[in-house]
């Protein structure tokens, strides 16, 4: 059995990524009913339904208050390390607090 949180963390990060993916092809070109016949979102659609299955997993383990969170303080964490990393994001100090206090939430829901 795989622990709740390593699917949330996972499931979040895919999420993220895809979130990349889509971010890079839309702005090269405007959103449209061409965009939803593009390789890039049949690809990004199915990635995304087989984490939304993953998470089903995760609601059948763990209260849906304390499942909701931890999915959000873990995209607010991928969002902004992939935002820095790739996208070369600089986040003000007060944001970089934010996204500090958003992991002590992670951890300190994360304990059972």
């Amino acid at each position: 059995m795989i622990a709740p949180i390593i699917v949330i963390l996972l499931t979040q990060l895919i999420f993220s990524v895809t979130d990349l993916l889509a971010r890079a092809h839309l702005r090269s070109t405007n959103l449209g009913v061409h965009s939803f016949l593009q390789p890039w979102f049949i690809a990004y659609a199915i990635i995304r339904i087989l984490s939304t299955g993953a998470q089903f997993y995760v609601f059948t383990k763990i209260d849906l208050g304390k499942t909701v969170t931890l999915f959000s303080v873990a995209g607010i964490i991928f969002a902004n390390i992939l935002g820095v990393l790739f996208l070369k994001e600089i986040l003000s100090p007060k944001d970089y607090i934010g996204v500090v206090l958003a992991v002590i939430a992670l951890i300190i829901l994360s304990i059972k």
